[in-house]
Parts: C-alpha cells; structure tokens; sequence
C-alpha cells in the first residue's frame, strides 16, 4: 500500500458526506417502510455496483486471500446499518447521527491492539473530544435517555469493527473485490430475513431507494479507498 494520509483523509471526509446523504434518505423511508426493507434494496444495489466495478475480472473477482476476515467485514457493515436505520425510526437525524461520531473513538481504539497502530495524542485529543460530544447528546442516566442511542453505539461499535478489517485486508485484496464480499454476505444476510418484514413500496418510495443504494455503495467504495491510503 502506498501511503498518502491527506488522501485518505479526503476520501474519508467525502464518504461522510455521501453516508450523511444516505442517512437522512434513510430517515425519510423509516416512516412508512420496514428497515430490513430498506436495507435490503440498499444491499442489492450494493451488490449490483459491485458487480459493475469488477466486470471482466472472471471468477477471479470472488478469490480473496482472507475470506475469514471478509465475512466478518461484510457482517459488521450489515449490522451497522441495519442497527442505524432501526434506531432512525426512534431518534431524529441529528441526534443520530451526533451519538454515531463515538466512531472515530472505537476505531482508534481497536486499532491499537489489533493492527499496532500508534494513536498519538492529538488523535486521542480529537476522539476524546467527540466522544465527549455524544455524551451530552445521549444524556445517559436523565430522563432524556432514549433506549434507541444503544443501537447507535452497537452501530458505531459494529462500523469499527469494520472499519479495522477494512484496513487489514486492504493490502491484500483489492477494493471491487473487498466490496463485493462486503455486498454479498450483507445481501445474503437481508435476503433471509425480508419475507417476515417487507411492504409493496410506492413509486415515490422506490426512487427514494434507488438513491439510498447508489450513494450508499458510492460511500462504502470511497471507504475502502481511504483505509488503503491512511492509518484507520
């Protein structure tokens, strides 16, 4: 991997602001469609601009060289936005979204042990600070608590996950093919699940998802890209 941290930064920045998008489409949907529902459409999009970058790789575009941690990648990514868009149909945007910046603090914090990343103290300062944030926006022991930031902070904690095998199998792999493993066990996973939870959407619904899917896999793509330039 050839490191580039203003890069990587950049790219970072610029899949924040497509997932921001996805979010608020995300909260939009979660007043009239199931959210397995909608992450499954999200998905199958997924899945679809997977396909799409690793067109003319053969059967080669599936062989990775740690399966193991891309399944378990794939599962993370799955449960992060299965347990945000839950907590969407509870909480308002911003207070999700300000519970979610805990993050960057998991991330730095798993990347010590398991990727011997040296965190220094300007980057703990930075976590810390925001950390501190989602403390006064969860409010945990008032009246003000609201039971739907815990699946928030498990979405925040499966995201780091993520986010620390994401940079393990970045030098690895290559980002299509890491992106389609990501897709396919999301997929396969929403896949068993949406019988027991689906609606007929209505025409306005499904551009709404249409959109949801393609900024969405734009961010995760923008995502891997970043983590192959810069230390999570």
């Amino acid at each position: 991997m050839i490191e580039n941290p203003l890069l990587g930064i950049t790219l970072a920045l610029a899949s924040t602001l497509l997932f921001s998008l996805s979010d608020a489409t995300a909260k939009f949907l979660t007043g009239s469609l199931p959210a397995v529902e909608i992450a499954w459409i999200r998905y199958l999009i997924f899945m679809g601009f997977a396909l799409a970058l690793t067109v003319g790789s053969g059967p080669g575009r599936f062989r990775v060289r740690r399966p193991g941690l891309q399944v378990i990648r794939g599962l993370g990514l799955v449960s992060s936005s299965l347990a945000f868009i839950f907590a969407l149909h509870y909480l308002p945007l911003a207070d999700a979204t300000s519970i979610g910046f805990v993050s960057p603090l998991l991330t730095a914090m798993l990347a010590v042990p398991i990727l011997g990343e040296v965190v220094g103290l300007r980057r703990w300062a930075a976590a810390i600070i925001g950390f501190i944030g989602v403390i006064v926006v969860v409010r945990p022991g008032t009246g003000a608590f609201q039971p739907a930031a815990i699946l928030v902070l498990l979405s925040s904690l499966s995201w780091a996950v993520a986010s620390v095998l994401t940079r393990m199998v970045a030098g690895v792999d290559s980002s299509a093919t890491t992106l389609l493993w990501s897709a396919g066990t999301g997929l396969l996973l929403l896949s068993a699940a949406l019988p027991f939870d689906f609606l007929l959407p209505a025409p306005r619904e499904f551009l709404f998802l249409l959109l949801l899917g393609v900024v969405a896999s734009s961010g995760h793509y923008l995502t891997v890209l970043a983590y192959r330039h810069a230390a999570a």
